[in-house]
């Protein structure tokens, strides 16, 4: 039997966790832009450092003052119904600042 070391186990597991999560974004989005009417649209996402990145367009349909809000009101209201599944790792890889 072929020996693995546990860092490389580790990437592959990691490689397929985020080709997984891009794969589910852009399914959602295909889906949303075909099947809806869509004008307006924002995508957050994180790496694994917690740094964010976006991509948004308020599709002239609200001022953009109120766009970050009225996200995070759609996030409230469409995240209350689903269970959390945060799960916390078995280390720090960075202190938090």
């Amino acid at each position: 039997m072929k020996k693995v070391s546990l860092s490389v186990h580790k990437s592959n597991i990691e490689r397929r966790e985020r080709k997984q999560v891009r794969s589910e974004m852009t399914a959602a989005a295909k889906s949303m832009a075909r099947e809806q009417d869509i004008v307006s649209y924002a995508i957050v996402g994180f790496d694994r450092s917690g740094n964010a990145f976006t991509a948004w367009d308020t599709g002239k349909i609200m001022p953009k003052w109120a766009f970050p809000g009225a996200i995070g009101r759609v996030l409230d209201f469409d995240t209350s119904t689903v269970e959390d599944d945060y799960v916390a790792p078995l280390h720090r890889t960075e202190w938090p600042k």
